[in-house]
């Protein structure tokens, strides 16, 4: 079966408005989510420079602020707890209108959950600002015909435009969606209105939902509490 859940009824100002992070329990926060994109920089530029301790938090969440593209984005496998000289910075600032941005290795999600953290940490609202505009990028690059992410926007090669499942860019952006709608991630200003869709060779020949109790006898993608 498969009962699609329809993800752009998420409404942009249902998420990250009032708190965030309430299951922050440390002073750190983790880094596990940037692991891919380290290891793909590491790789192609060396691990000889410097870089800041994961306590940290504002100087990592301030470098995701700085490699935060104006539409809300990030372009992928940069290392966010690098420390930046000043002319890296420079150039950095002027990429920053780029129209690029990819969903590749847990990109996006990461860093706007990270932000949303940083926030809860340190009361910074200019974080919380930087998570609201990469959860809006998210949520405004879904692709419209099955509600999942392409790997790279604007797409340069064919299958950067397409339905892209390997290094969690459809699971992982849904379960980061899926943690905002419930909560876990941050506090809304409302419950988001939810639809749930079904093809209808799945439906045919099966007795039909009226409740949400009955869903229990269905496959599902996806059933957000409450």
């Amino acid at each position: 079966m498969k009962a699609k859940q329809c993800l752009k009824s998420l409404a942009l100002a249902a998420a990250l408005l009032s708190s965030a992070c309430a299951h922050v329990d440390a002073q750190t926060l983790p880094l596990d989510g940037f692991e891919d994109a380290i290891n793909h920089w590491q790789a192609k530029n060396g691990q000889d420079y410097p870089r800041y301790a994961p306590e940290n938090v504002s100087a990592i969440a301030d470098n995701l602020l700085l490699l935060q593209r104006d539409h809300g984005g990030w372009i992928q496998n940069r290392d966010p707890v690098q420390i930046f000289s000043e002319d890296a910075r420079k150039d950095l600032t002027r990429e920053k209108s780029k129209p690029d941005a990819s969903f590749d290795n847990r990109n996006i999600y990461t860093q706007s959950e990270y932000l949303a953290g940083a926030y809860e940490l340190t009361g910074k609202t200019h974080y919380l600002d930087g998570a609201r505009r990469g959860l809006d990028f998210l949520i405004s690059q879904q692709l419209p015909t099955c509600a999942g992410w392409p790997h790279t926007v604007p797409a340069k090669e064919d299958y950067q435009a397409r339905l892209t499942i390997a290094d969690e860019v459809f699971s992982g952006s849904l379960r980061f969606l899926r943690r905002v709608a419930e909560g876990e991630v941050a506090s809304s200003l409302g419950t988001p209105p939810m639809i749930l869709c079904a093809a209808p060779n799945y439906l045919a020949g099966k007795p039909q939902p009226n409740s949400p109790s009955d869903l229990a006898q269905h496959a599902l993608l996806w059933a957000a509490a409450g």
